[in-house]
């Protein structure tokens, strides 16, 4: 059982993706309490996150062999500037991703003021199908090399 779960199946982790991403996006019209939508997303979040590892096992004997390989073949100097680009690349990361998710609160906030229904909603599909889309093509790319 265990091997079924490790093999990507593209179509399967694009939905589970899409759906987590759809849930998670659209809570704030369902639930209007910022405390249990906290709850909420967390709870999403750890399910997108046991997804990924269960996902990512397939691979990391592979990735842990190759990095083991990058470590062993580079010097100081190199480890240092790659460690200097993945710290800054991280920070630049988180950055973008919480003036996106503010950017993305406050439009559907100023969409529910003008009277449209669901705005949340709307925004959690578009961005649903997008995530979904772009694990499938990852993914089915992925398989396509192997």
């Amino acid at each position: 059982m265990i091997d079924k779960m490790m093999k990507a199946d593209p179509l399967t982790d694009a939905a589970t993706t899409a759906g987590i991403t759809l849930a998670y996006y659209a809570m704030p019209d369902f639930v209007r309490s910022r405390l249990l939508r906290y709850f909420g997303k967390m709870a999403l979040l750890g399910l997108s996150t046991g997804q990924v590892i269960v996902t990512a096992n397939a691979t990391l004997p592979n990735d842990l062999d190759s990095l083991r390989q990058f470590v062993d073949d580079s010097d100081g100097e190199t480890l240092k500037k790659t460690a200097g680009i993945l710290a800054g690349a991280g920070l630049a990361s988180t950055i973008a991703v919480l003036a996106g998710e503010k950017y993305i609160f406050n439009r559907g906030e100023r969409k529910r003021a003008a009277g449209v229904s669901f705005p949340h909603t709307k925004q959690g599909l578009v961005l649903a199908v997008l995530a979904g889309g772009l694990i499938y093509v990852l993914e089915k790319s992925e398989q396509n090399r192997d």
